[in-house]
This record gives C-alpha cells, structure tokens and sequence, in this order.
C-alpha cells in the first residue's frame, strides 16, 4: 500500500501531465475544478453527466475527457481538491480571528453556507454509489481531532468552560451533523439544512462558552439567525436586551444611590 506522500506525489504528476496536455495553467485548472465541484454538488454526483458538465461549462466532451478520462475520476480529483481548498478556507478563517469563540462560530458560518447550496442527493449518492469516495471529502477522525485541538486552545484563552466533556461533546455535534446530511426529508415543512446546521451550532457554542466566551458570543449570534425568522421575533429579541440591559442599570444606579445615602 503507497503512503499518503506517494499518493500525493503522484496526483501532482497526473494533475501535471494533464495540464500540459490541455494547455491549462494551475489557476485556469484549479478554477476548473472549482466550477465542476459547484456543479456536482447542486446536481448530485449520479446526474452529473460529462455532457452536463461540458454543456454548463461551455467545452467540448473530449476536452472533458482528455482533462479526466472518465466519470469517476472527475469525480475523485474533483472531490479531493475541493477538500483541499476547503482545509485552507477554514485555516484562513481561524487565523483572521481574536479567539477560537470566534474562529469556531466563523467556521460553522461557512459550513452552513456551504451546506445550504447542496442537494440532498450528493450526500445519498457518496453514500450509495460512490461510497469509496466519501473518506476523501469527509473524515471524522479529523473534524474530532481539529475540533478538539480548537476547544483546548479556548479553554486556555478562556472563552470556553473548563468542566465540560470535549470529546464526547464533540463526537455529539459529529453525529448530529452527520444526520442531517442524510436526513432532510423528515424535517418539518420550511427547516433548512442551513438553518437545522446553524442552531446545532449556536445550541454547541453556549454550552461551551464561559462568561468572557458569552460576551464574544452574543455579538456575533445573530448571524447564526436565518433570514426566514419572522421580524416579529427578532424584534421582540432585541426589545428583551433592550429591556434587561436598562433594568441592570437602573439596578446599579439604585444601588449606587442607596451606598451614598447610608
């Protein structure tokens, strides 16, 4: 069996020879697959067709094949630089943010942008049909170990709680993240992948976050809202903030008067 730096090596020689073949530069191929990944996922892999693929993208089949050489393997490079991009995308999120309360509530921001353009039947057809594919666009064993590593840096930072089970609370968002990929028709009419995605998320932050996490939360959790949230709710939201933050201060003005007086 090759290690994973031969395997490595050798998609870069293949990705090589066929953008030689092509005449594609690296940005012209990496746009490429980038706009054939837009089109499996809205599609699903199944009815994704090369004839699709080169319809929608305006070039000849041939070219489609001599870029590939079949199905499958668009499939397969596709899904693997997808992967590839998508670990630098979340890399480039954490490292443009103040605390990991941050940098995780930004990452469950783009999954759920993510997972609000795909259809359903991509997740079924990786699961059915092209099962072998799945480890190369999903591992569990890496989203535990990342998240993990990220919890632990925000114990210490102090945004997160220092009495709570991390990996079995983790492994928990795992599962239900999981579930939702392949459950959507048993939501109730009008519930989102996108919006189902967003409350397990905010529901997670609150359970981890200490006090100093709670501040850095509640200035970015309206974000995790969807735009289907009737105004109305919203509304009386901000009203209760409103409310509750003028009670605390005439609270401690109050208080502030009495300790003058005695």
């Amino acid at each position: 069996m090759k290690g994973s730096g031969e395997e490595t090596e050798k998609a870069i020689n293949d990705r090589t020879i066929k953008m030689q073949k092509t005449d594609l530069t690296k940005e012209q191929y990496d746009g490429l697959v980038a706009a054939i990944f837009s089109i499996i996922i809205r599609k699903g892999p199944k009815a994704t067709t090369m004839d699709y693929v080169a319809q929608r993208l305006g070039m000849s089949k041939r070219t489609l094949y001599e870029i590939f050489g079949s199905k499958d393997e668009m499939l397969a490079e596709v899904i693997v630089s997808h992967r590839t991009i998508h670990g630098a995308k979340i890399k480039e999120i954490v490292s443009r943010t103040a605390n990991m309360m941050e940098a995780i509530a930004n990452v469950f921001l783009y999954h759920i942008e993510f997972i609000s353009e795909v259809n359903p039947k991509f997740f079924f057809d990786m699961d059915v049909r092209y099962h072998a594919l799945r480890d190369k666009y999903e591992s569990s064993a890496h989203f535990s170990k990342y998240m993990l590593e990220a919890c632990q840096e925000g114990v210490r930072q102090g945004v997160f709680r220092t009495d709570v089970n991390y990996p079995v609370t983790i492994d928990m968002v795992r599962v239900q993240m999981e579930s939702l990929k392949r459950m959507e028709e048993f939501f109730p009419a009008g519930i989102s992948l996108g919006e189902a995605l967003g409350t397990i998320g905010i529901g997670f932050l609150r359970c981890i976050a200490s006090h100093k996490g709670m501040y850095q939360l509640d200035k970015i959790s309206h974000r995790f809202i969807s735009p289907h949230t009737p105004a109305v709710i919203l509304d009386k939201s901000q009203k209760e903030r409103g409310d509750s933050s003028l009670r605390n201060k005439v609270t401690n003005n109050s208080a502030t008067d009495l300790r003058k007086q005695g």
